[in-house]
Parts: C-alpha cells; structure tokens; sequence
C-alpha cells in the first residue's frame, strides 16, 4: 500500500473546501518537491486536470528525485478512434517528460462499454510497445468496478472509498481484485474535502451531510486522532493493498497527510466507524450528484 499524490489541484481549482484556488508554479513544485521527500513516488493526473499533467513534469523534472517514480493518467471520451487515442497518450507523456506511464485510465466509466468494440484492442497496442504498464479506468459505481474485474486487460480500477462509502467493500470488488491481481486506487478519501468543513458548511454544500460531518468529528475526538488520520487510517485498513490518492494545495497540507498517514488508528477506530456509518445515501456520497442534490433540496 502507498500514498498517490493526486494533481487536479495543481491543473485547477478543486474541492469543496478548497480556499486558496490553484497554487503558482512555485507552489506546485513545492507541493511535488515535498510529497517525494515525504517518500511518495506514485503519481495521478489527467489531461482533463487543466494544466496538471505540464505542471506536474515540470515539478518531478525539476525535483531531480526521478528514480523510481510512477505517472498515472488517463484518456477521455473524446478520443473516440485508435489515432486520437494514441495521439492523446503520447501528447501526455510529451508534457509529463516520461517514455512510459505507469498506468492509463478510461476517465470515464461508460467507456467500459466500448472496451470489447475495439478500445481495449488499442489501448493493448500502446501497451505492447511499451508505452503503457498496466489498463484501467476510473469508476463511481461498485457495478462498473466488478465489471472492469471481468475483462480482458484491465490491471487497475481507480474508485472511491471512505469513512462514508462503503459500497465498494460492501460488493466485494476488494477482495475481487485481490484475487485477480487487479492493483487498485482509492480517491475521495476526504469526499473531496467535505469532512474538513463544519458540519453547518457540509450541509450547506451537500444537502444531508452535515450530521455524518458532525459524527465523523465526534468519533475522532473520541479516539484522540485528527479527522486527516481517522480518514486515511480507516481507508488504509479497509483496503490495504491499494494505493491511496491524496490532494494538496499547500506544502502544509502534504506534509499533514504524511505524518497522518504514519500513524496507525487505535484499535476499535475502523470499527466505530463501520458501526456509525452504513449505507449513507448515494447523493451524498456521489460528488457527481451533489448539484441536483442542491437543486432539489
């Protein structure tokens, strides 16, 4: 298991509980410089992350700290045949200054269902000649991750897991991976910073979340952890063969989600939280529902 620095941040804006915006170039190679001291050498970005991928090879070119680094990336709905496709890998590994990513992701999950109608051919191309490890895609629905696990090629599923989604685990898809040998990436970790707002705040954003924000701050005072360590250290237990995205605006904030990380959760911290937290709906727990979440409240 290992920390995955997540670099949306550093292409754009992003995160409800994101104040400062987009950090300077400075800022980023800063942020990048810190994570690999920190010993992180795994990488996510995407060319749908604004600027990240060019910020992004332009932090590790500089960092001089190459050796042993892995990019994760991804293509997306647009690149709809073999010469788009491949032209939109090699565009990225030209801004990230790398011969070879360390896995590709369909950024978007109903791509799955062109995989068998020629994509998963192509992408296996790009593989063969050496410019791709490992096939994958992003998923948001436990039933695109166990359909990814049945197909021809996919060695990676990016999906999210926290203290408030358990779907994931409640489907098996971690144990299903394992057995397949399939390596998995968790974001939302902190459902996009949501658990860092106040609870009236978190209801504010996403209509129902302010009493698990509350909870979630109880039951880590309970414990003596900070919300930063009962998030990552319940994910950690959950899943621990898979790599774990973080975010960070701030050379600040890396380090806090390092030294956080270090630290394992008391003994009865997972199981708290597996009591206190059990099929919370959807609309909360889905980013991508939170603005009709809104309208209908």
């Amino acid at each position: 298991m290992s920390l995955v620095l997540g670099t949306v941040q550093l292409g754009m804006p992003y995160g409800v509980a994101n104040v400062t915006g987009r950090p300077d170039e400075a800022k980023a190679r800063a942020i990048v410089a810190a994570a690999l001291e920190g010993g992180v050498r795994d990488f996510d970005t995407a060319p749908g992350y604004g600027e990240a991928e060019s910020v992004l090879g332009r932090a590790l070119d500089a960092s001089g700290m190459s050796a042993g680094m892995r990019v994760f990336s991804k293509i997306g709905g647009d690149a709809a045949d073999a010469a788009a496709i491949e032209r939109s890998v090699r565009d990225s590994l030209s801004r990230l200054g790398i011969s070879r990513l360390a896995g590709l992701l369909l950024h978007r999950e109903e791509m799955l269902d062109r995989w068998d109608k020629g994509l998963g051919a192509t992408l296996g191309k790009l593989s063969a000649a050496g410019l791709v490890e490992r096939l994958g895609v992003s998923v948001y629905s436990p039933a695109r991750a166990l359909q990814a696990l049945g197909m021809e090629g996919i060695g990676l599923v990016q999906l999210p897991a926290n203290l408030l989604d358990d779907r994931f685990e409640r489907a098996g898809v971690f144990a299903l991976a394992r057995e397949r040998g399939v390596l998995v990436h968790v974001r939302s970790v902190f459902l996009q910073g949501l658990f860092f707002l106040s609870p009236t705040a978190a209801e504010a954003r996403v209509p129902g979340s302010g009493t698990f924000v509350r909870r979630i701050r109880v039951l880590a005072d309970e414990h003596g952890v900070s919300v930063h360590r009962f998030a990552l250290g319940y994910v950690r237990e959950i899943c621990p063969d898979a790599g774990v995205l973080f975010g960070a605006e701030s050379v600040a904030q890396v380090r806090e989600n390092l030294e956080a990380w270090s630290a394992p959760l008391p003994a009865r911290a997972v199981a708290d939280a597996r009591a206190a937290f059990q099929g919370i709906p959807e609309n909360i727990v889905n980013p991508t529902m939170w603005e009709q979440g809104r309208r209908t409240a």
